[in-house]
């Protein structure tokens, strides 16, 4: 009579794993690794691309705060050059010049015997330090919505201003102006220095009420914004 041992045949099959189910275990932890490292950077690839997002924001922020500062606080102040009439207080799109104003309101924390007024201008252009060789923005062909600054109000000679790179990626600029008479594309007004033929009747002057500021940005788009002007 033949006996068949359980234990024997437990035993039997008992060896372990063969090469296809290694293959097979492999393959799954690949897939499993491969879809996870892709998880991994697709989340890393949104935070630096919300991160970035975040920080130009605050650049667009902190510009347009800088800018509607400088419109808001004008003041009627005109400058005097050694070789040319007096310049307005306020100039938009007049000759080359697409914004330049006198403002108040210049800190002067450590006291020193100066103005608090100050000439400032704005324009489209490259970065300051752009030719300068070691600079982070050498070589950048970037356009920058620059801001100068010059240290007096009246002065003689080409006297070179200070320049503030306030935002990258800025393609064009264009300005506007509203008056208590409408739209205007430039101001002073052409007629602004004409005298009134005598026997004439006086007209009410036209007053400035508010800037408009329209900005194409690379990564924003258009941007538009309306500053109030005392």
């Amino acid at each position: 009579m033949a006996v068949y041992s359980i234990t024997g045949a437990r035993r039997r099959y008992s060896h372990g794993l063969t090469i296809l189910e290694v293959l097979i275990a492999l393959s799954i932890f690949a897939l499993i690794g491969v879809a996870s490292y892709r998880m991994l950077t697709g989340v890393i690839s949104g935070q630096q691309a919300t991160t970035e997002h975040s920080v130009e924001l605050g650049r667009l922020q902190k510009a347009m705060l800088i800018m509607g500062r400088d419109l808001e606080q004008s003041v009627a102040r005109p400058i005097r050059l050694s070789s040319t009439d007096p310049l307005p207080a306020l100039q938009i799109n007049s000759g080359d010049v697409q914004l330049q104003l006198t403002r108040g309101g210049r800190r002067n924390p450590l006291q020193l015997p100066r103005s608090s007024l100050q000439r400032v201008a704005y324009e489209i252009g490259p970065h300051p330090d752009r030719n300068r060789s070691g600079s982070p923005f050498f070589g950048d062909e970037r356009r920058y919505l620059l801001r100068q600054y010059w240290p007096n109000l009246d002065r003689a000679g080409q006297v070179a201003p200070h320049v503030q790179a306030l935002l990258a990626a800025v393609e064009s600029m264009e300005l506007r102006v509203f008056t208590n008479r409408g739209e205007r594309r430039q101001w002073p007004l052409a007629s602004a220095g004409k005298k009134t033929a005598p026997g004439a009747a006086a007209t009410a002057p036209e007053l400035l009420q508010a800037i408009e500021l329209s900005i194409e940005h690379g990564q924003f788009g258009q941007i538009e914004r309306l500053f109030t002007v005392n």
